[in-house]
């Protein structure tokens, strides 16, 4: 395989703590250890700490340096041009061509990756979420670990507790708009007394009563709307709190 020249001053400088510049590449050979383990030996002009030029010799893995050749084609190679058509055969342009391919395909996989993992990872404390397509809050945000992903607390409507959930299954919960009591008298009324019968509810019985109630925004005037209203008032009011105890999940593969 050829190496290119640039990669390997690259690699020795960033791996020889002695070596401050690498000046020149004499020569790049394949050696052999006692127990038959390819390894490349790297003869080379540079200077180092002291600024002092001399020749040295450098001995190293061969597949770090292939990975390194390789890393460094890749960033370096930026676009296209009329004379590589003179300058490389017919095979070296069909490889270049795969590795422009592969570099822009793992720049956008990274970024599509990143974009999204950010996404996740931005949900905060007492924001308000679904999870498992009921309303809930965020009440604890953990770090993020090894694989770039955040874990969340997450305390639903119904009252349940769901612990270390990915912000994959979390999707963001838009403010409702603010319910206001009727202005009229007689519903105001209505709804006045529902307000009270409401309160002495827990949570998930109120959900289940509005959802068998029509509500027209629009028209006060039946007593539904009223009552649907005061509902909707208590649960905004009530966010995500519940009465009765708390169910915890501690799965943390969840």
């Amino acid at each position: 395989m050829t190496y290119n020249g640039e990669a390997l001053k690259n690699f020795i400088e960033k791996n020889e703590e002695m070596v401050k510049m690498v000046k020149h590449i004499i020569d790049v050979n394949m050696t052999k250890t006692h127990e038959g383990i390819d390894r490349i030996w790297i003869s080379a002009i540079i200077k180092n700490q002291f600024n002092i030029e001399k020749l040295a010799g450098f001995e190293y893995d061969i597949n770090a340096i292939t990975k390194a050749n390789r890393s460094f084609l890749i960033k370096n190679i930026v676009s296209e041009s009329s004379l590589e058509i003179e300058i490389y055969t017919d095979e070296e342009i069909k490889k270049i061509e795969q590795l422009r391919f592969e570099r822009e395909y793992e720049k956008n996989l990274r970024t599509e990756k990143q974009a999204k993992l950010d996404k996740e990872n931005s949900f905060e404390i007492n924001q308000k979420v679904f999870f498992n397509d009921m309303p809930g809050i965020i009440t604890f945000v953990g770090d993020i670990n090894k694989n770039g992903i955040r874990k969340y607390t997450v305390k639903l409507q119904d009252g349940q507790e769901h612990r270390f959930v990915a912000g994959e299954y979390l999707k963001e919960r838009k403010q409702r708009e603010r319910i206001n009591p009727p202005t009229d008298t007689h519903n105001l009324e209505i709804f006045n007394q529902n307000i009270k019968r409401f309160e002495k509810m827990d949570t998930k019985r109120i959900i289940k009563i509005k959802n068998k109630m029509r509500l027209n925004y629009d028209d006060y005037m039946n007593n539904h709307s009223a009552e649907k209203l005061a509902a909707l008032y208590v649960l905004q009011e009530r966010g995500h709190h519940q009465r009765k105890k708390i169910n915890v999940n501690y799965d943390k593969n969840k």
